[in-house]
């Protein structure tokens, strides 16, 4: 089994634990500074900053709670 660190994939910054127009600011200060980035969200409270990234990424399982949260998604 192998794993790769966030060095190995040459990311050089990482954020957590932001609330959630914490993590919108977050991914407009990056994209302002560097172009397009990529935002890795597992909630429904990350929606907004996976909207306001090039590319927004949404881990988790879809269970009834998060398909109630987000309708038109699916």
């Amino acid at each position: 089994m192998w794993s790769l660190s966030a060095s190995a994939l040459g990311v050089d910054e990482i954020r957590a634990e932001l609330l959630p127009h914490q993590k919108v600011e977050a991914a407009k200060d990056l994209q302002a500074r560097y172009g397009p980035v990529a935002m890795v969200g597992d909630g429904v409270n990350d929606a907004p900053a996976l909207a306001s990234a090039a590319l927004g990424v949404a881990m988790g399982a879809a269970g009834p709670m998060w398909r109630s949260k987000a309708p038109t998604c699916c």
